[in-house]
This record gives C-alpha cells, sequence and structure tokens, in this order.
C-alpha cells in the first residue's frame, strides 16, 4: 500500500528536490502534491513557464523515486462568481489542473459549491438537489480541462454549516448526496476522494459511510478532529489498541480501518496533517515524517487485511 501525505510544508521550506528526498528518506513511497498551498503559486503555476516547471517536477519525482499521487487545486472560487476565465479565481483553479496534470498526478481534488447564504434552506434535501444541480454544472465546466490535462478530477465530501451554525450534511456530507454526483459524473474524467474528518464532521460515523460510499473511494484524507471543527490533527491511532477517552480526538480508526478493507480500499493511505507537520524546527521536522509513516503501519495492516 503506497503511503503519502501532502508537500506543502517540506516544499516551501526546502525546495523541489530536498523535500521528495525527505518524504522518501522517511518512509513515504508516494505524495500528494498541494498545488493550493505553493507559497510561490502565482509565480510558477500563473507564469509563462508553468508547463515548463511542471516537467521538471515530473521528471525531479522519476529521478527521486518517489511519485506523486494526488493534488490539490484552489477552493477560492464560490458560487456566484463567473464560470469562466474572466473570472480570475476561476483561471488560477484551472491553470492548477492544468499544472498537476502535467506534473503527472492522476487526480485533482477540486472542491464542489456551496450555494450562496441567502439560498441556504431549512430543507435539507430540497438544499442537497439545489446543490446538485449547482455542480453538475460547475463540474460539467471544468471536465474539458481535465480531460485535456489527462487527469482526473477527485470529488471530495464536505462539511459545511447551516444557517444555525450548525454542522450539515448538505455539502456531499452523506453517502447518498456524495455517490449520486459521482453517479451523474463521467468516471473517465471524475473519481472520488474521501476525507475521514469530514466525514466524522458531517455524519459522526466516518465507518458507515465508507461502507455506503464503498466502490466510490479512490483517495483518502486522513486526519483527526473532535467531531466539531475541522482541525486536521495527527490521527490518534492508540484507539487502535484501546477505545480513546479524548475529547479532542475522536474518531474510530479501528472501524474506519475495518471499513475500508471490508471495501477492499486499494487507493494510497493519505495523510492531510501539513498543519501538524508546521509545528515541527526545520531539525525536528524530517523525525515527524517518520514517526507518521510509522504510526501509520497498524493501520494500513488493517487495510490491507494482514491483521
Amino acid at each position: 500500500m503506497i503511503i503519502s501525505a501532502q508537500n506543502e510544508c517540506m516544499r516551501n521550506r526546502f525546495g523541489e528536490r530536498r523535500s521528495l528526498e525527505m518524504m522518501k528518506e522517511a518512509g513515504f513511497t508516494g505524495l500528494d502534491f498541494t498545488v493550493d498551498l505553493m507559497d510561490d503559486f502565482d509565480e510558477v503555476v500563473m507564469g509563462p513557464g508553468a508547463m515548463k516547471k511542471a516537467a521538471e517536477i515530473r521528471d525531479l519525482t522519476a529521478d527521486v523515486g518517489i511519485p506523486i499521487v494526488g493534488a490539490h487545486a484552489p477552493f477560492e472560487f464560490r458560487s456566484g462568481m463567473a464560470m469562466d476565465e474572466s473570472e480570475l479565481k476561476f483561471r488560477r483553479l484551472v491553470r492548477a489542473i492544468e499544472f498537476a496534470g502535467a506534473c503527472g498526478a492522476p487526480l485533482i481534488v477540486t472542491h464542489a459549491l456551496k450555494l450562496p447564504q441567502e439560498e441556504w434552506l431549512d430543507d435539507v434535501e430540497e438544499e442537497q438537489k439545489r446543490t446538485f444541480d449547482l455542480n453538475i454544472k460547475w463540474y460539467g465546466i471544468l471536465e474539458p480541462y481535465a480531460r485535456t490535462a489527462g487527469i482526473r478530477i477527485a470529488v471530495e465530501n464536505l462539511c459545511t454549516l447551516d444557517r444555525n451554525g450548525a454542522l450539515s450534511t448538505r455539502l456531499l456530507g452523506d453517502a447518498k448526496s456524495y455517490t449520486a454526483m459521482l453517479d451523474a459524473l463521467d468516471p473517465a474524467v471524475f473519481t472520488g476522494c474521501f476525507d475521514v474528518g469530514h466525514a466524522h464532521l458531517s455524519t459522526h460515523d466516518a465507518p458507515s459511510f465508507i461502507r455506503e460510499a464503498g466502490k466510490y473511494i479512490h483517495f483518502l484524507h486522513i486526519h483527526d478532529n473532535n467531531g466539531k471543527t475541522d482541525a486536521h490533527l495527527m490521527p490518534a491511532f492508540r484507539e487502535l489498541e484501546a477505545p480513546s477517552k479524548s475529547k479532542s480526538y475522536t474518531i474510530r480508526w479501528k472501524e474506519v480501518a475495518e471499513a475500508l478493507r471490508d471495501i477492499r480500499y486499494d487507493g494510497p493511505f493519505n495523510y492531510e496533517i501539513t498543519t501538524w507537520y508546521r509545528t515541527f524546527s526545520d531539525a525536528l521536522l524530517p523525525e515527524a515524517l517518520a514517526l507518521s509513516v510509522k504510526a501509520a503501519e497498524p493501520m494500513m495492516r488493517i487495510i490491507e487485511g494482514k491483521e
């Protein structure tokens, strides 16, 4: 099983080659290219030399021996903005799709859109229908960019708030709406990214979400939270050994691993914990990377059916 993580912290501190070497030395066998968090995004992705730079990165990952297994697009675009290149935030997103494809990424996570706040409803099902229609249009507009770039768009389950500020399933936050969206899209261009933390926030039952979504899940965002805030914490994998009593780390990781095993998940084990990596000094960051790889091993053994 490939183990990967976001490269943002390492790349922004140490540059292209050294960041790849650090991840490989720590035991990672893939990387999640956080295009959205590049410090030099405007210079590199939006600049005239973007495709040349992307080709250099593709060659560099091959040389170091650590492939890009996924990427993440900027998510600053909002419904109500022009869905064309007259809008800067749209241009930034589609240039990211093109750049990731040229880097060799097989997929790029691209967020769905939520309705403008003035259109939020008390009726969850009706709002989900309207959100579905909005995103059929949205992903339809992005589809030709992905086809041309030779990359798949990964649709992610998200968590949002309702009119009263409560956590909600409105934005592909339950298995029914998530799989319905993927069913409506061309699987040659679209695939599914399952965010464990988001599912915990929106349903408080990530294992059931996994079992219901099953075949639609081909990529993971793995991080922990308290069921109230999208904190992107390093997972408390001690829960694999004994039930956690922590109020900060509340995801049931053993059940998550067993659910992934039961659906025969065969994609990467992909961390989304860049905020955790940022807390370490340059000197300690290599140790933190190695520790996160080591911490994932029991979870991966369960997913692979080895325990």
